[in-house]
């Protein structure tokens, strides 16, 4: 950040003014510790957060596994295959017969 402008300069002269020299030791304790909680609420957030979402990706690792299991599958399907006995069914003319 650079210097300090007008408004900021202001700010501070007319906060000076309303607080006395013996609160200021507090008001400094206080923003300190003020700070440290946030600090340390943002730090646990953050944990939290990136447990959550470790967790997520296992649950949708093994869900991609599956899926793409089922999708191999689906894709070497042999679909042309008709079982031997409908192949050699009357119904089906000889010369149309898959098994010759």
């Amino acid at each position: 950040m650079g210097p300090l402008g007008i408004p900021e300069t202001i700010f501070i002269f007319v906060l000076a003014l309303l607080i006395s020299a013996e609160e200021v030791p507090e008001l400094g304790k206080t923003l300190g510790k003020a700070m440290g909680e946030f600090k340390r609420a943002s730090s646990e957030l953050k944990e939290t957060f990136e447990r959550e979402m470790q967790t997520i990706e296992r649950e949708t690792e093994s869900l991609k596994i599956d899926t793409h299991k089922y999708t191999n599958e689906i894709y070497n399907y042999d679909c042309i295959t008709i079982p031997a006995p409908m192949a050699r069914s009357p119904m089906i003319p000889p010369h149309m017969s898959i098994l010759q």
